[in-house]
């Protein structure tokens, strides 16, 4: 297989591959041109090259279960199989960048994009913060993502995440609120001095919030084009306008399983998107291709 190949993909520990030959030393040596990928818990030049590794345990280890506290500061892992999933975009991105690579010099590479090293960057490219100088200009955690204030804002009937973000959109948004002294106020105007005091900022918008419904915000901070969005369940996804509109979610009719629901490539390519459903893909059942 690996004489015809492009890429070798995989999600092994070093040593897991070198026990079933599939190492990188081994397969260059039937292809020496070939870009080998791939993703362990943790990077094969630590002390923990050789321990395993889930998506729970990447959460726990890389920060991102203490990032997700709840209100009493206990650790909470996302609901969602974050690490894998960011983890498996660095594997692409790997894989991706090995392919340009050979095209460019005629030669192939090996690329290790370890999970816990991967999470742990993507984390801490913006909560290295004031750690990221020596001696430190502060503590780590970015302030306006560390604030406890910075959540969805009650409304009168539900909840609207509402996100004034440049300093026009500040201005914009007290002034809509008849809140005009809160408008031209220099905590308000200089950038500065808004970073200092975010967590009144947002403490702000909180008290603001409850005087209108859900609807009547939407349409206003639509109006002053101010980043706003309604808090969408799980189930709330299918009946969304934008996704509705783009298609996002399709129903196909497969030949074993009857209607399917999938979701189609978010990509747009030459203004075209893809479809999630190929017939010609659709698993076999038991037995089915077995002569040929």
């Amino acid at each position: 297989l690996v004489k015809d190949a492009d890429v070798v993909v995989h999600n092994m520990r070093a040593s897991s591959a070198k026990n079933l030959q599939i190492d990188y030393e081994t397969l260059k040596s039937h292809k020496p041109d070939l870009v080998y990928c791939f993703s362990p818990g943790f990077g094969s030049s630590g002390p923990d090259a050789d321990a395993p590794a889930y998506d729970d345990i990447i959460q726990a280890r890389s920060g991102l279960a203490a990032l997700n506290a709840d209100s009493s500061g206990e650790p909470q892992f996302v609901r969602t199989i974050a690490c894998d999933k960011v983890v498996g975009l660095h594997l692409a991105l790997a894989t991706a960048s090995g392919i340009a690579h050979k095209a460019r010099t005629g030669e192939g590479v090996c690329i290790e994009a370890p999970m816990l090293e991967s999470m742990t960057s993507f984390l801490m490219a913006e909560h290295l913060a004031g750690m990221s100088f020596e001696p430190s200009l502060g503590s780590l955690g970015y302030d306006r993502l560390m604030t406890p204030y910075r959540k969805p804002h009650k409304t009168k009937d539900s909840y609207l995440a509402i996100l004034p973000y440049s300093t026009k959109h500040w201005i914009r948004f007290f002034s809509a609120c008849g809140e005009t002294t809160l408008a031209e106020d220099p905590r308000v105007t200089d950038p500065l001095k808004r970073s200092e005091h975010i967590d009144w900022l947002y403490q702000e918008i909180a008290r603001l919030a409850v005087t209108k419904t859900t609807a009547e915000w939407v349409e206003l901070l639509h109006a002053e084009d101010i980043p706003c969005a309604p808090i969408n369940s799980l189930d709330d996804l299918f009946s969304d306008n934008h996704l509705s509109s783009v298609g996002l979610f399709e129903t196909s009719h497969t030949k074993h399983s009857g209607e399917i629901r999938s979701i189609r490539s978010p990509f747009v390519v030459n203004g075209k998107v893809s479809s999630a459903y190929r017939p010609d893909l659709e698993p076999p059942r038991l037995g089915e291709h077995s002569d040929s």
